[in-house]
């Protein structure tokens, strides 16, 4: 476990909401090179934004639960990470309670950063 929580690590989320199905990505990578691809499907129906989310707060928790403590974070949902980092609060309730529940597993972090990225 020292050998992970010693380490830098960069997540990258994508989340996914369609009328057929819902998901999201998450990839978690080492600065030794070790990378960890985690991909899941939503068994109920949410906006894309609510899916951005679900991948953002299922990726914390995934490093979290591994032993990392010093994460960024790569999104690219400008939405989820301007509402995260501050910039600007949800019109939507139930955004709300995901960004409230969301910096409470940031806190849980020795260094965290978080920003928006274009994802290829």
């Amino acid at each position: 476990m020292a050998e992970i929580s010693g380490k830098k690590w960069t997540m990258r989320f994508d989340g996914s909401a369609t009328t057929t199905s819902n998901g999201l990505g998450i990839v978690l990578s080492c600065e030794d090179g070790d990378t960890l691809p985690l991909s899941f499907k939503l068994g109920f129906s949410c906006s894309n934004n609510a899916a951005e989310y679900e991948a953002y707060l299922t990726g914390l928790t995934i490093a979290l639960s591994i032993g990392v403590k010093h994460i960024r974070v790569l999104g690219d949902s400008n939405l989820v990470v301007s509402q995260v980092k501050g910039d600007f609060a949800p019109r939507e309730q139930s955004l709300e309670t995901y960004k409230t529940w969301a910096q409470r597993l940031e806190q849980e972090f020795q260094t965290f950063s978080v920003e928006y990225a274009l994802m290829h």
